[in-house]
């Protein structure tokens, strides 16, 4: 996976956006059409009414990639979430060994 697409309320967010492309290392294409849902709508419509042949047709005429957010270049923000991610497997790790331990003390 080397890109992302984003859609839905969250994509509306500026930061939340910024934030999970400097996450995961990768640029997130947001649509051209704020309101994807609706768009979807209209493109099944417009399937129903004939006006495209099928769903892959009518979703490259009607959709388009609006803008995309590139991860930060600054290896401090990588080198943050690369820690952060790291704590997180850790922490992982040590609760399936505490769920071990707990399962074996009910048993």
């Amino acid at each position: 996976i080397d890109t992302l697409l984003a859609c839905g309320g969250l994509s509306k967010n500026a930061l939340f956006i910024q934030e999970h492309a400097d996450i995961i290392g990768c640029p997130i294409i947001l649509p051209r059409e704020s309101e994807s849902v609706l768009l979807g709508a209209a493109i099944l419509g417009a399937v129903a009414a004939k006006k495209y042949t099928c769903l892959s047709e009518a979703m490259k005429a009607l959709n388009a990639a609006g803008q995309v957010i590139h991860p930060s270049t600054d290896s401090r923000v990588k080198k943050y979430h690369d820690a952060k991610y790291r704590i997180f497997r850790e922490l992982y790790q040590q609760q399936l060994s505490q769920r071990s331990i707990m399962a074996q003390a009910s048993a």
